[in-house]
Parts: structure tokens; C-alpha cells; sequence
């Protein structure tokens, strides 16, 4: 007998429930608030009245039953049972038929043996197994033994006793007959967190129609390769079976984790994703219906853990992970551990909670009104301003009653009592018209932002004082070095070569290929405010910051309002959902975007081509460790200074900021930014051409290095652009242009060694840097024991000491380290402990080797026999 859902329901206090497990409800109104216990709730985001529970932060919601099941990690049907015992006039457990009995765990160390003789079978006299995961493409030995993977060859009735075989039948390895089950199938087991093996997946090793993946009775009682969720919590890769997750792995990438099946995502995944705090997933399911449909509901409730779900989308005609990785003769393509990194960075993010531009639809906008439709309710919107409160005339309308009423949409109680009023004369569900309304909320704030232009300022017309001033710095000899030290009166300590770039990517703007660039380091280190000094340095009527970007913001500008400007995020997530019009505006320099729009006049819907023009100087910042490829190799990526030494230049900075030395510097922020202002303004767009263009030997091994040749060349314009009071000016058919000097080619040689710097290696610049630290501290114990370096093992512990790095950091290092192979790792057979040894590795070529030197450039340049001519500049010494 199942229990009567409806009827547990109904006669369910919603608010009691929540409060026996200890979560402090206050009554307001008709409801009661509290903190949500699915996340780190600061405030009361939890709406919850006797029927339904609704969290403004998460977005969680559902009945009690949910409440349940989502609190202790169940089924909705275990939820229902664990209820009933405490509901009058249902069905109760003791009056429900009794359920099978569990089948039970195999002893645990009965159960290791089995698991042994498995393995030993695998690696043994009988190479079936071990051929057909070579076919696989799963053979490496190394990974087949981190996993003890095996294979039932018919051999272990023999090692067992009587007792031992019947509770191993008992436990669901024999059949009634007392055969194996697994017989002639590879074998993985599944350890639970401790490190006790309570699962065993097989494959059979011939393909049949039926049967071919058989998981141990009694249910899954863990996730395989748990320990992945706890060492690799900023991402996991999630697979629709073990052996796709085993090819993912044996590619490099060890964060992955195995569903069991479309349907096999378990409350153990839940619980798992839930204790580890795991950030972002994703999810590389197989491409067929089933597996859509298993992303269509996964992402959803993934999403509502607080977890960033991305999914993975393989080439057209490649079903799964396993398939990707081995030849495919039809499409005559095999997959490469490098394919799967940029598949996983090209991921696109799923699943958001109230996605208005997928749930909530415009189907008509007007200057009067708009028109939002979901399913079968519609919503018409009047009175939407551009500025101030959200309170407009909200009519809702389905196919059988009307709502109208005003509201301000920012008001809980204003919503709600438009949700109840709304509710009873739709006849619809109130908690899903207020949900609605949250997502109107959203979707009015977006088409407020986008259909508000930036606003247009008007440079100021200088006096010959100022552009005065503007032009001595111009002709600043050392004109970059004045700008860092103009940066550090802005606010910005130390760093020079940094803000030099970013100053430069800020001019470039005025260029026909302008720079751009990206900031990485840690939370709080600066990159927001680096990226804010330079702004401010920029005239104001040239420089768009944006906090976050809607997918279609861009497209609603109008079309020259990104003309040759600054454009600024401030942080990578905000501009996420907007990476593909960046990046057009970036390469193609024009946005252009099709939209039905209906005429006032006519009444009629017609076609309306919006079309905004770049080019765009870019800059944003990310904490990400992880970019996308596709936007990584159009930006200099930029690494802050997180040393100690930078560190207590901000102290000593703040703490002069407090005296009076620091006030005065303070009023000449004011001076300092008006003569930038101009200095900026004073730019002619000239044509920049590099008269030795021909002589720079750039290395074609690079990785990315057709891109980053040509924003090597676009940095020596934009230096030049920079200096152009400074350079020869040419003429052409009454056209004048500007001509790059050897001192530009100078300048940019010396600025590669911290753009190209961390383009050309797989390491990143903290890494790189970790990695050094580690050489150091290794080689210091190796001395002090007498070995060598690369035989000496040790432990995290030994390094997070030494450094005084968090446990998180070091682990997440560490791991990276191990993934490009600069340490051999060795794991306890339970995963709970590891040590490290540094492997011993190619000394790797000066970061520029192969770039023209400028001593090499000038030697080249006087050989020619056109010295004399205009823009031949000796180097600057």
C-alpha cells in the first residue's frame, strides 16, 4: 500500500514541522519567517505557512512532504513514511503492508576479499577482462589499480567456504542456484567515505540487448569516487555511468563523479554535494533524449543546492564520454585530453532558478505596456519607468478570469496580497502566482537596464591652462612611469607594470583594434579597484562600468553608445550570461540582433534589426581559476601582486591616507584626474604604422600564438598611439599617420614578459609561483635528510606549515600540480591520505624565447639602408 500523499498533506502543520527541526519561525502577517536551512542564510529568507515553504534566497519551496525529503535527504516516499506516524486519519505505517527486507552488505572484510581476488583475476593469466577494457580505451594499469578494478572469470567459487558462499548469496553475489552474477563481467567497487566497500558495479563483457550493467542488491549505498566531491569542491564533472566517469578520469581530469543511469542520481550524490560544498558541476551525459531529459531535471534541483550547473555538449555524433575518447570510423575523430579541457570550458551554465528569459516570455513590448507570457497565464505591464520604484498596473490574464490591480513590486506584502487576490479569481495556485511575481521583479529590472542607454556626457571644452597641462604630460619623457605614479596618487599602491597595461588597454580604445584584458587573483586583492583607478583616469563620456550584463543589455544600446569606448565588468560572473556578445564586439566589432516589435501606429508586428557598434576596449576581473578559452585567448590575462611585500605597501598606503600628507595627496586626486581627462581627449585618432614590422620574429610555437601575435603588434600601436606627441608624424595623399619607434618596440617587449608570461605555459601564475615554493621546501628537508629531491616523499601538512597557506588552498595546488604531472601522487587504499614526490622535469625555455630582442631589432634596423628617414628613432637608452 502506498501512503495517501494528499491526505498527509492536508492534515500536516507545515510551520510545526519546520520548527521541530529547530529553526526559529517569527509570525508575520498570515505567514511565518525564518532562516533558510538549505543555505547560509544571513537573514530571514524563508517564507512558511501550514501548506507550502518558500525561501526568497534560494528559491526552494514545496509541501511538507519536500520540506522533508529535502531536509534529510530522501525520497519523497520515505518522506511521506516518516510522517505518517505522527498524522491522524491516514494510513500509518504499521498498517502498510510489510516491504522486503534489505538485502544486506557483504562483511566488510568478506567482501575486500572478494574485491582482491577480482583484481588479482583482472591483472592475472586471464586476459579477457583486461582486452576488453583496453578496447575501452580503459586499460592503463595505474588507474585499474587506484580503482581495483576487476573481473569474475567463474574462479572464486573455488576460494570459498560453504559459510562464506552462503553469505555471499545472501548478499546478492550468488543466485538461488549459487552462481556468480557477475560471471564474465569487469567488476568496480564502490566505497562509502570511510573507505569500506558497500557497492559493486559490472559490465558485461560481451554485449547483449539486456543485462548488460548489473549494480549490487539492496540499492546503492554510496557514490562512486566519493572523495572527488571532497579534494575538487570548486568543480566536479558529473557522468551518466562509471565507465564514462573511468575515461574522463584516465584523460587527466580526476574531479569526475558516476551517476547510475539517467535515473540513478541518488540521495547519497545529494548529501555528498551537500557536505562538500561543491560550487560547480558539469554535467557530461550522454547525448540522447534520455540524457536530456535527465539534465532537464537534474540541473534544477542542483541549482536549488546553491551549485552552478554547466552541461557539456559532445560533438555532433558522439553519444558519451567513453565513445568521445575512442576512434569513431563514421566521423573519423578521436578525442584528446586537450579537446575535453575546452569542451568543459565551452560548457554553457543550465538550470537557473526562475530563468525569466526561458520561463517568463515578452511576446510584446510597446512604449505603453509589456507583455510577458508563462504557459497559460499572461501578464500585462503598465507604467514601467526608467528610474525609481517598480509600482505599476499589473493585469493578469488566463484563458477563463482577469486580475488587475497596482502594486509595488519590490513589496513582500504588496505581492502577496496581489498573488492571494490573483490566485482565487484564476484559480491558480497563490505561492505560483508570487513566484511569478519574483520573476517579473527580475525580467522589469533587466528591460529597464537595457532599454536605459548609458548617458551620454558631453566632454568639457578645455581652457588653454588645461590643455596646456594636458600636453606636458603628453610629452612626459617617461610618460608610463608618470602614469603609474599618477595611478598611485589615484589610489593604486605598487604595481607598476600592471597599471601601465591596464592604462595602455584603456587608451587602445581610441585604436581600430583595441586591447583588452583580465584580471585574476584572489577575492579582495584589488582587481575591482585597479580596474576603477583606470576608469577614473579615462574621461567619463568614454567609459561604460557595468556591475552585471543580461544576455541581450548590449543589443538594446543604441548604436554608437560603445563606439570606440572603455568597456568594464566588474566581475567575470556578472558578465557570464553576456560572454558572446563581448566577444563579438570584440573580434567582429558590430552586434546585430533581430527582434519582433509591435507598431503603435499599425498595431501590426514587424522584423526591427538592432545593430551596435564596437570597436570595445575591454576589462573584467575573476576569482575563477577557470576561463573559457574563447575568451581567454582574446584578453591579456593579468595576475596581481598577492605577495606580503605588496601586502604591507597597502597597509603602509591606508595608513598614510590618515594623515597630512595623505589628505593633500588626497585633494590632488581631483587635479591629477582632470589633466588624464584631457591628456586623453588631446589623442588624434591616427593610423599607426610600425615601419620594422617585418624584422620582429615572433615564436610560432606559442600556444595561442595567431591571436597573440597580432595583439603583440596591437600593443606596440597602442604604445605608440599613447606617445604620439612624442613620435614622427607621416603624411599620405594629405592622410596623416602616426609612426611607431624602436623605444615602442621597447616598452612593449618589456610589458610581454607580464602578458605573454602565463599564455605560453599550462601553469598559472599562482601556481607556477606554489610550485617554486614547494621546490624550495622539498629541496631544504631533502638536504636536511640527504636524499634527492625527487625521491624525498612528503605530506600537505609539510607544505601548509612552510607556507602558512589555508588546508584548501594547498590541497587545490597541490591538485593541479599532480593533473599537469609535476608531482606523483600515492593515495591510502581507503583515499583518506596522501604524500607526494616532485617528479623531475625539463628545464623550459626563458618565457621569450624567439621574440626579436630590441638590441636584436636595432642592429637589424641600422643594416638598412634607410636610416635617415622619418621615425627612425635610435632606441632610447
Amino acid at each position: 500500500m502506498n501512503p495517501d500523499f494528499d491526505a498527509i498533506k492536508k492534515t500536516t502543520d507545515l510551520v510545526r514541522v519546520v520548527g521541530s527541526y529547530g529553526i526559529e519561525l517569527k509570525k508575520t502577517g498570515k505567514d511565518h519567517l525564518g532562516k533558510c536551512p538549505f543555505h547560509e542564510d544571513s537573514k530571514a529568507s524563508l517564507s512558511v505557512n501550514a501548506e507550502v515553504f518558500h525561501c526568497f534566497g534560494c528559491g526552494a519551496k514545496g509541501n511538507v512532504i519536500q520540506f522533508v525529503a529535502r531536509k534529510e535527504n530522501l525520497t519523497d516516499k520515505e518522506a511521506a513514511h516518516k510522517l505518517l506516524g505522527s498524522i491522524p486519519g491516514v494510513c500509518r505505517g504499521s498498517d502498510m503492508a510489510a516491504e522486503k527486507p534489505a538485502v544486506p552488505v557483504p562483511e566488510a572484510s568478506l567482501f575486500s576479499a572478494v574485491i582482491d581476488h577480482y583484481h588479482e583475476t583482472l591483472l592475472g593469466r586471464d586476459r579477457r577482462g583486461l582486452d576488453y577494457l583496453k578496447k575501452r580505451g580503459l586499460g592503463e594499469v595505474e588507474m585499474v589499480k587506484a580503482f581495483q578494478i576487476g573481473f569474475a572469470n567463474g574462479t572464486l567459487p573455488k576460494k570459498l567456504s560453504p559459510a562464506q558462499r552462503k553469505a555471499l548469496q545472501a548478499c546478492g553475489l550468488f543466485n538461488e542456484a549459487g552462481n556468480e552474477k557477475y560471471y564474465l563481467r569487469v567488476v568496480v567497487p564502490i566505497f562509502d567515505e570511510a573507505g569500506k566497500p558497500v557497492g559493486l558495479y559490472g559490465r558485461r563483457i560481451a554485449d547483449q540487448d539486456t543485462g548488460n550493467h548489473l549494480y549490487l542488491e539492496g540499492g546503492h549505498r554510496a557514490v562512486w569516487h566519493a572523495q572527488a566531491a571532497q579534494v575538487y569542491p570548486d568543480e566536479l564533472i558529473v557522468t551518466e555511468s562509471i565507465f564514462d566517469a573511468l575515461s574522463i578520469y584516465a584523460s587527466g581530469k580526476k574531479n569526475v563523479l558516476a551517476a547510475y543511469g539517467t535515473q540513478g542520481w541518488t540521495p547519497h550524490h545529494a548529501a555528498l554535494i551537500e557536505k562538500h560544498r561543491v560550487k560547480k558541476i558539469v554535467l557530461a551525459l550522454d547525448n540522447d533524449k534520455a540524457g536530456d531529459e535527465a539534465v532537464a531535471t537534474l540541473a534544477p534541483a542542483l541549482d536549488a543546492q546553491g551549485v552552478r550547473v554547466h552541461r557539456l555538449h559532445w560533438p555532433e555524433g558522439v553519444k558519451d564520454a567513453n565513445a568521445y575518447f575512442n576512434y569513431t570510423k563514421a566521423l573519423d575523430f578521436k578525442g584528446t585530453p586537450g579537446g575535453i579541457a575546452t569542451l568543459l570550458a565551452a560548457a554553457p551554465r543550465i538550470g537557473f532558478t526562475r530563468p525569466p528569459c526561458t520561463k517568463l516570455a515578452v511576446t510584446e513590448r510597446t512604449d505603453e505596456a509589456v507583455t510577458i507570457q508563462n504557459g497559460n497565464v499572461t501578464y500585462r505591464v503598465k507604467g514601467l519607468t526608467n528610474t525609481g520604484a517598480l509600482r505599476v498596473v499589473l493585469a493578469a490574464k488566463s484563458d477563463s478570469a482577469q486580475h488587475i490591480d497596482t502594486l509595488d513590486l519590490y513589496g513582500a506584502r504588496s505581492r502577496k496580497g496581489f498573488a492571494l487576490a490573483c490566485a482565487e479569481r484564476l484559480e491558480i495556485d497563490a505561492p505560483k502566482i508570487e513566484e511569478d511575481l519574483l520573476g517579473l521583479l527580475d525580467l522589469l529590472e533587466n528591460l529597464r537596464a537595457e532599454s536605459a542607454a548609458p548617458a551620454t556626457v558631453a566632454a568639457p571644452v578645455m581652457t588653454e591652462g588645461e590643455q596646456a597641462e594636458a600636453l606636458k604630460l603628453l610629452q612626459s619623457p617617461k610618460l608610463l612611469d608618470r602614469i603609474a605614479d599618477d595611478l598611485e596618487t589615484a589610489g593604486y599602491v605598487g604595481e607598476p607594470r600592471n597599471k601601465k597595461l591596464a592604462y595602455l588597454i584603456g587608451t587602445s580604445r581610441r585604436l581600430p583594434k583595441p586591447l583588452s584584458g583580465i584580471f585574476r587573483a584572489q577575492s579582495g586583492s584589488g582587481k575591482s579597484y585597479l580596474m576603477e583607478c583606470v576608469a577614473e583616469m579615462m574621461p567619463p563620456e568614454d567609459v561604460h562600468y557595468f556591475s552585471r550584463l543580461t544576455p541581450q543589455a548590449l543589443y538594446y544600446l543604441e548604436p554608437d553608445a560603445l563606439t570606440h569606448k572603455l568597456l568594464i565588468v566588474d566581475e567575470r560572473d556578472g558578465s557570464e550570461e553576456s560572454e558572446y556578445p563581448i566577444r563579438t564586439l570584440q573580434t567582429r566589432k558590430v552586434l546585430k540582433l533581430a527582434v519582433p516589435i509591435k507598431d503603435p501606429n499599425s498595431g501590426k508586428i514587424k522584423t526591427t534589426v538592432l545593430e551596435i557598434h564596437g570597436p570595445i576596449a575591454y576589462m573584467e576581473s575573476t576569482t575563477d581559476q577557470r576561463i573559457n578559452p574563447e575568451n581567454a585567448n582574446r584578453c591579456f590575462e593579468l595576475y596581481l601582486d598577492e605577495s606580503e611585500k605588496q601586502t604591507r605597501a597597502i597597509f603602509a598606503a591606508q595608513r598614510r591616507a590618515r594623515t597630512l600628507d595623505g589628505w593633500k595627496t588626497e585633494r590632488l586626486k581631483e587635479k591629477v584626474l582632470r589633466i588624464h581627462h584631457n591628456a586623453q581627449r588631446l589623442l588624434r585618432p591616427l593610423k599607426v604604422i610600425i615601419p620594422f614590422v617585418d624584422l620582429i620574429e615572433f615564436p610560432p610555437s606559442w600556444l595561442r600564438g595567431r591571436r597573440d601575435h597580432d595583439r603583440f603588434l596591437s600593443l606596440i600601436e597602442g604604445i605608440a598611439f599613447l606617445h604620439q606627441h612624442q613620435r614622427e608624424i607621416g603624411s599620405d595623399n594629405g592622410a596623416d599617420y602616426l609612426i611607431a619607434s624602436l623605444e615602442d618596440y621597447a616598452i612593449a617587449h618589456d610589458l610581454a614578459h607580464l602578458v605573454f608570461a602565463h599564455s605560453v605555459t599550462d601553469l598559472t601564475k599562482p601556481i607556477a609561483e606554489f610550485l617554486e615554493a614547494v621546490r624550495g621546501i622539498v629541496a631544504t628537508e631533502a638536504q636536511k635528510q640527504k636524499a634527492r629531491v625527487d625521491e624525498l616523499w612528503f605530506h600537505r601538512r609539510m607544505i601548509r606549515e612552510a607556507t602558512k597557506l589555508p588546508d584548501h588552498i594547498v590541497k587545490r595546488s597541490m591538485r593541479q600540480l599532480e593533473e599537469l604531472e609535476y608531482v606523483h601522487v600515492q593515495k591510502a587504499p581507503n583515499g583518506s591520505s596522501y604524500r607526494y614526490r616532485l617528479l623531475a622535469v625539463d628545464a623550459t625555455p626563458a618565457i621569450l624565447d624567439g621574440l626579436t630582442t630590441p638590441d636584436m631589432l636595432e642592429i637589424a634596423w641600422k643594416k638598412r639602408d634607410n636610416r635617415n628617414k622619418p621615425g627612425q628613432a635610435r632606441l632610447s637608452r
